[in-house]
Formats: structure tokens, C-alpha cells, sequence
């Protein structure tokens, strides 16, 4: 593993990825969280995909 991995994890570590949900709802306002969309319809696009079918 090179340099770039070690300084990309330790980013991660230290920083992430970080997101403004509040303003990102005011022009998308029916944005679901992750679990909220696991429930509406992600559990069933992944298991799709898993599988090798599509759910649509």
C-alpha cells in the first residue's frame, strides 16, 4: 500500500466526508437519509443488483 492510500485513510480518520443536509433540503426537500431510502427503495435496488436483475 503507497503513500496516497495511508494519507487518504488518514483523512478519513481525521476529517471525512462532510455534508450540509439542512441546505441541501431547502432546494431537495424530500431527500431521504440513508436508512430512509434503504426502507423506501435502496434494500430493494441493491438486492437487485446483488443478484443481477434490476428492480425497476
Amino acid at each position: 500500500m503507497g503513500g496516497d492510500f495511508a494519507y487518504a485513510n488518514e483523512w478519513l480518520d481525521e476529517r471525512g466526508y462532510r455534508a450540509d443536509v439542512a441546505a441541501t433540503r431547502r432546494p431537495h426537500p424530500g431527500l431521504l437519509d440513508p436508512r430512509a431510502w434503504l426502507a423506501a427503495t435502496g434494500a430493494a435496488l441493491v438486492t437487485a443488483y446483488l443478484s443481477g436483475g434490476s428492480a425497476r
